[in-house]
């Protein structure tokens, strides 16, 4: 499990030094930590104008706030949602 946050790629910017990249699959490029190796982006090009950042890899995660759930149909058993915010069992319609 992994918590991301969508952006406007175009206000997406790295504050410190550049991240790798690696095509995964087309038409999917990530971004991760080139030392450390942590991901740190998901972009796909069916959806040019976002891009996905793991919340981990910010310097205050907590400031973000969750909009909805979801990929929920390929959660674990354990992991459910009490939150009341909206739930996908894949990506938004």
């Amino acid at each position: 499990m992994v918590a991301w946050m969508t952006v406007q790629r175009a206000s997406f910017r790295f504050t410190s030094g550049t991240a790798a990249r690696y095509a995964s699959s087309a038409p999917v490029m990530r971004q991760f930590c080139g030392r450390c190796g942590s991901p740190v982006t998901y972009w796909n090009e069916k959806w040019p104008d976002t891009i996905d950042v793991t919340l981990a890899t910010l310097d205050n995660p907590g400031v973000v706030t969750p909009v909805d759930h979801i990929w929920m149909a390929d959660a674990v058993a354990w992991d459910r949602v009490t939150d009341g915010r909206p739930e996908y069992r894949a990506g938004r319609s």
